[in-house]
């Protein structure tokens, strides 16, 4: 687990402890600060066996469109045609995360239903993703 640590950490992400997708502690501080590598590393002591989350929104400068259902990938790839150009994640559950990097102060808020596709989210400011430690990164 310390090489992925350090990986999200250098990639200047905001990090959350989870078990089962859900944050075992109050997260919400981490939309805006980072937790430190003494916090992360208290984290595995305190609450044992743990993944990741990585907090989107401005404090990673990442957003993240998320799909779990793949029968609406042909209608996203209309509305984002360089779709496949970006770093993405398989999930576990065979969906999808793709990973846009954001702008220095640029604010994209969460969102259910991108584009009124069911089973597509935008994770943005006040939401996380499950880090993708185990998952099939391209």
């Amino acid at each position: 687990m310390i090489p992925l640590v350090e990986e999200l950490l250098k990639q200047g992400y905001s990090l959350i402890p989870l078990k089962e997708e859900k944050p075992v502690i109050e997260w919400k501080k981490y939309q805006h600060k980072k937790a430190t590598i003494k916090e992360i590393f208290s984290w595995f002591q305190e609450f044992g066996d743990i993944n990741l989350g990585i907090v989107t929104g401005n404090i990673s400068r990442l957003a993240v469109i998320v799909v779990n259902d793949k029968k609406q990938l042909p209608k996203l790839e209309e509305k984002i045609p360089d779709l496949w150009k970006t770093c993405r994640v398989r999930t576990p559950e065979l969906g999808y995360q793709f990973y846009y990097e954001l702008a220095d102060g640029q604010e994209v808020r969460s969102c259910k239903e991108l584009f009124g596709l069911k089973g597509v989210e935008l994770k943005g400011f006040g939401s996380y993703v499950v880090a993708p430690e185990g998952y099939d990164i391209k």
